[in-house]
């Protein structure tokens, strides 16, 4: 029986038809490494699994994409989503894959492609221009001779791409506002977006992630580089109502204090079985620049704190310690375990009935998931967007987040991880149970507000309807403008071009 020829790749002369779909795809990687020599991979390469499997931090990502493709240039970048959206493939783009959730960065079948070559770096007189296939510790540590730095991620394996283009929580959020935020301009395959030329799009970039395609450089602000102080200490969850009460009375009271915006105060729980009894970290960091005298009193465990996070001194300290450097020493820390992870998030005011609250749900729900599996970590990062972090987005030409008047808020984020691909159901519907439980609560005592961080968010949680209905209506009107023939839901189905 003659083969029914349904998949064909097209050329500018004619078109070549095929059996089935894997062989368009096979065939496709073969045209691609034709016109990209060198730079497209095969699985059972080196290249290959460097790019599909190892530059991914958890183990949800890891899917087996036919081919990757590492275009060098931004022109090379666009010659290969043309090959592919003229032939109908679909594809995903990876920088840093900063998400966990399967599909947002990489893709089973189709064409994976990663910007790890897009790596140039150059300074500008107020701006530095980064590709972005960078990850943040490199960008630091071109910097950082310059005595120069820019809002970037926190982490030194953390890339650029997703970070920016997901919005981009910093160490200068509180001041600076976020990453996103801080963005000259924008270059994608075709056009270069700023506040002057493509202003539309410039805006629409700022917390879509690839909503509108590929972004291949960054123009990002840079300022004069600080020496960062900070401050770090654990105690044990027992202390959890004092450290509930001394946070919410911070966030409504302190954070929009004189001096507040260069403040920025990180508080983490843990319920790590393997680890010992469940415990609470606290970080608190100044970007003002150091002090010459400690924040830790001679021979004592008693701080001396600026005043806008003096309160804090007042909590149970036990071995607290102190780092002073620049972004490129506090960026450098250990690299995060590579096991399978969980990332979900919602947002709510602060209340001290809503962080006892969430506190209890969550323990109830992990616990119950722990007793299976006892390699099952359970993490709550506490992340706060100050009032001050929203009016910079807004000061700096707006964005798509949808924040204004919100703030200050909790971006309340779970970052579960365990080993066994078999637990992935259990701990995705623990997770999820939490965040419904916990949105339920939040609106309950009249605290809940819509906003998902897109960088935490998981497959199911609409990332896109939460930033507001007219927002949504603004990104669809521009969809329709740059991409009138609606491909890149199609060609591109994770993450929020999906959507």
């Amino acid at each position: 029986m003659a083969a029914h020829y349904l998949n064909c790749v097209s050329f500018s002369d004619g078109a070549i038809c095929l059996a089935s779909s894997t062989d368009v795809l096979i065939w496709q990687c073969s045209l691609l490494q034709v016109q990209q020599p060198g730079l497209v991979f095969f699985p059972n390469s080196s290249g290959y699994e460097l790019e599909a499997s190892d530059s991914y931090w958890s183990g949800t990502a890891h899917l087996r994409p036919t081919c990757v493709i590492t275009p060098a240039t931004a022109d090379m970048a666009s010659e290969a989503v043309a090959i592919m959206s003229r032939n109908n493939c679909s594809f995903a783009v990876r920088s840093g894959g900063h998400s966990t959730a399967t599909g947002w960065a990489n893709i089973d079948g189709g064409i994976l492609l990663a910007t790890t070559k897009l790596s140039s770096i150059t300074i500008g007189n107020d701006s530095v221009s980064v590709g972005a296939g960078l990850r943040w510790g490199a960008v630091y540590d071109f910097l950082d001779p310059h005595n120069l730095t820019v809002v970037g991620g926190r982490g030194a394996e953390v890339g650029v791409g997703g970070l920016v283009l997901g919005g981009g929580v910093s160490h200068f959020t509180p001041g600076l506002g976020l990453a996103c935020d801080n963005i000259v301009t924008s270059n994608g395959q075709i056009r270069e977006a700023s506040a002057e030329s493509h202003a539309d799009l410039w805006q629409a970039l700022k917390g879509t992630q690839n909503f509108f395609g590929i972004v291949t450089r960054f123009d990002l602000y840079t300022f004069p580089s600080p020496q960062l102080h900070s401050v770090g200490f654990s105690m044990s969850m027992d202390s959890f109502d004092q450290v509930a009460t001394t946070y919410n009375k911070y966030i409504r009271e302190d954070s929009g204090r004189e001096n507040a915006e260069h403040l920025a105060v990180g508080l983490t729980s843990y319920y790590v079985p393997f680890l010992g009894a469940p415990s609470l970290h606290l970080d608190l960091l100044s970007t003002r620049g150091a002090e010459e005298d400690s924040w830790i009193e001679e021979n004592s465990t008693r701080l001396r704190l600026p005043n806008a996070i003096t309160r804090f001194a007042e909590l149970p300290v036990s071995a607290p310690t102190e780092n002073r450097g620049t972004m490129a020493d506090f960026g450098s820390g250990a690299p995060i375990p590579k096991l399978r992870y969980d990332l979900r998030t919602f947002s709510f005011q602060s209340s001290l009935e809503m962080l006892k609250g969430i506190k209890e749900i969550f323990e109830q729900e992990i616990t119950a998931v722990q007793e299976a599996d006892a390699s099952l970590a359970g993490i709550i990062e506490w992340q706060l967007i100050t009032e001050n972090a929203i009016k910079q987005g807004v000061f700096k030409g707006g964005n798509m987040l949808g924040l204004e008047g919100s703030g200050p808020l909790i971006v309340f984020t779970m970052a579960n991880s365990w080993t066994d691909v078999s637990r992935d159901l259990a701990a995705h519907v623990a997770g999820q149970r939490v965040v419904d439980r916990g949105i339920a609560l939040a609106q309950s005592l009249g605290v809940y507000r819509p906003f998902l961080y897109a960088n935490y968010a998981a497959n199911g949680q609409n990332v896109l309807d939460s930033y507001g209905k007219k927002n949504v209506a603004m990104l669809s009107q521009l969809r329709r403008k740059y991409d009138s023939g609606n491909e890149l839901p199609i060609l591109m189905p994770g993450g929020l071009s999906g959507m």
